[in-house]
């Protein structure tokens, strides 16, 4: 292929579809100064690669057709807890900071587990943490304390550290808690106590699980942390280990300020407090839920039915939800636009270069009408699965040496902060069970792109068209939200190239629909396979389990089969008694 060119803006909108009278807001990034030109357009075709259709695109008429001023916009990726304290801490003299930690990236960075932090004022607060080489340590202002001894990736720890603002005297605690029956605790029991000269200067910033730094952005931890807790006072080692278990003991009940529960609403954000002072708080950037903590013995594998052993949140550096990116410009779909694939293009004058970018939408017909008797099922769930998935940018023998032979590849290389696909990664080596198109998806836009996904269903767009074959698009969210009522009025439904992950929902819609006489047209390969859930208060986002078997690019751990999202059991559609051949006749 030839040079490729340098991407300078990308973008994303939300809602992904919409019907006649809905607003979709589209959000864009320049990297680089100068303005951009945007139009509308009806895609109907999408794949140019060597011998494909090319690009085919009709311009509509609206009123986005303007120019626009660019501009920068920045992704935070990391996730982390976050409390407003109130005056719960005023008149704090001393404290006591424990929990069950599991980390999976120590000495990466320093890396916070709990603690305030002071908005600016680097000498004010106070947090538990690990340091830049991995041991635990505690900060009390700008002093800070630490053990000198790093901790055991992938070992369960219970980590405390006391402070006595009398006498100054800090006490860190570290002992190793069995990861399961059998563990010969490798980890050494570590104790360290030092006494510090100076006082503990709070502030009005929330209390963080997690992260540390500024508003927060930086000190983020990677893993696990289960049962946190705080009390006003030093705690000794009797009080510590009963305080370890919910709820919160009689004697302790003045002096503890948060006793917070994370086995508590495992499918919401909200982190529960059971302390008198009712401190909750919620989790920002869709950490992992429902995952084993230090108590989990093997006798349960679904959370549902021991939620007491699965009260850890998996915390990573690189968890992203939601860009929230300003947006630039809005478009409501009028009654009069034809159903179909459309998107937002846009054209960038960059320093010595010129970009295009295309953010694509799709229009329904008005809810309860059809414009056709064919709908093209557009697989959205799949392409969220897919979402900047990285597969081609690691050498291997399928994609080869991992260099970018496409532009958006080559975007992709450079811009990590756009996060990766259910097929990838987290910088510590654990699977990413969610993926959202609450950002850039750049595989998900046409050319640009190797003909798969999103440009491979282009190709079906483009055959329809060429024949003249009217047809309705609606899409996988609509599919789950409304089951066999989408599908009921088309005597014929067209699937995608590549309709892999389906909800309990979207199956239960596809198969009534067929039961009741309806017709599919399969037209893809390795479709029905994985299980998916949606969270049905926070749009955009799907979770996958890879459990048991299956082509899968990493593995969910054990005791991590149960979808955290509706606590239904993950994996292949065949093993939950549901294989594809039952549905269309074939199967991968």
């Amino acid at each position: 292929m030839s040079e490729l060119r340098r991407k300078t803006i990308t973008g994303y909108c939300d809602p992904l579809s919409a019907r006649p009278g809905q607003r979709v807001d589209f959000k864009v990034c320049c990297y680089q100064d100068g303005d951009y030109a945007a139009d509308l357009v009806r895609l109907v075709a999408g794949d140019n690669a060597p011998g494909g259709t090319g690009m085919i695109e009709r311009v509509v008429e609206s009123p986005i057709a303007k120019t626009y001023p660019g501009r920068y916009q920045a992704i935070h990726q990391g996730s982390y807890g976050i409390v407003s304290m109130g005056k719960a801490l005023d008149g704090l003299a001393g404290f006591t900071l424990q929990a069950m930690i599991y980390p999976t990236l120590p000495g990466r960075n320093r890396q916070v587990v709990m603690g305030q932090v002071g908005q600016g004022d680097q000498t004010a607060g106070f947090a538990l943490l690990l340091d830049d080489d991995g041991a635990l340590a505690v900060r009390i202002g700008d002093v800070v304390v630490d053990t000198g001894v790093p901790v055991r990736r992938h070992q369960w720890l219970f980590v405390a550290a006391t402070y006595d603002g009398d006498s100054g005297v800090v006490r860190l605690v570290q002992r190793p808690v069995a990861n399961s029956p059998g563990d010969r605790l490798i980890s050494q029991f570590v104790e360290h106590t030092e006494t510090v000269k100076g006082d503990l200067t709070l502030t009005a910033a929330p209390f963080l699980f997690a992260a540390g730094g500024d508003d927060p952005g930086a000190d983020f931890f990677n893993g696990k942390i289960d049962r946190p807790r705080l009390a006003n006072r030093p705690l000794n080692d009797d009080e510590m280990t009963a305080l370890c278990g919910p709820p919160v003991p009689p004697e302790l009940t003045d002096c503890v300020l948060g006793c917070w529960d994370f086995a508590a609403d495992i499918s919401t954000d909200r982190i529960s407090d059971l302390s008198n002072h009712g401190l909750h708080g919620e989790v920002v950037n869709l950490p992992t839920r429902g995952v084993t903590g230090h108590n989990w013995d093997g006798s349960e594998h679904s959370w549902r039915h021991a939620p007491a052993q699965y009260g850890a949140i998996h915390f990573h550096q690189d968890d992203l939800y939601d860009a929230a990116w300003d947006t630039d410009f809005s478009y409501t779909v009028p009654d009069d636009l034809p159903s179909g694939i459309y998107a937002a293009r846009l054209r960038h004058k960059g320093q010595g270069s010129d970009d295009v970018d295309r953010i694509p939408f799709f229009v329904l017909p008005p809810k309860g009408q059809t414009t056709s008797d064919v709908a093209f099922l557009v697989p959205t769930a799949s392409y969220m699965a897919y979402a900047n998935t990285r597969q081609r940018l690691q050498p291997n023998i399928i994609f080869g040496d991992g260099s970018p032979e496409w532009v958006n590849d080559a975007y992709l290389a450079t811009h990590p902060e756009v996060s990766g696909s259910l097929y990838d990664l987290h910088d510590d080596r654990s699977g990413i069970h969610y993926s959202s198109r609450l950002r850039p998806v750049m595989n998900m836009k046409p050319g640009d792109n190797r003909p798969w996904g999103f440009p491979a269903d282009m190709n079906i767009v483009a055959w329809l068209d060429r024949i003249g074959q009217t047809f309705d698009v609606i899409t996988d969210e609509e599919l789950h939200a409304e089951g066999a009522a989408l599908l009921q009025p088309y005597r014929c439904i067209l699937t995608g190239s590549h309709p892999e992950y389906h909800s309990t929902a979207m199956l239960d819609g596809i198969e009534s629909y067929l039961d009741q006489g309806g017709r599919l047209m399969y037209l893809g390969g390795n479709g029905f396979y994985w299980r998916i859930a949606f969270r049905e208060d926070k749009p955009g986002v799907i979770e996958v389990r890879r459990a048991e078997d299956g082509t899968r690019a990493w593995m969910s751990p054990v005791g991590e089969y149960y979808q955290s999202f509706n606590g239904e059991y993950g994996g292949l559609w065949r093993r939950n008694g549901r294989p594809p051949q039952a549905l269309c006749g074939l199967g991968f």
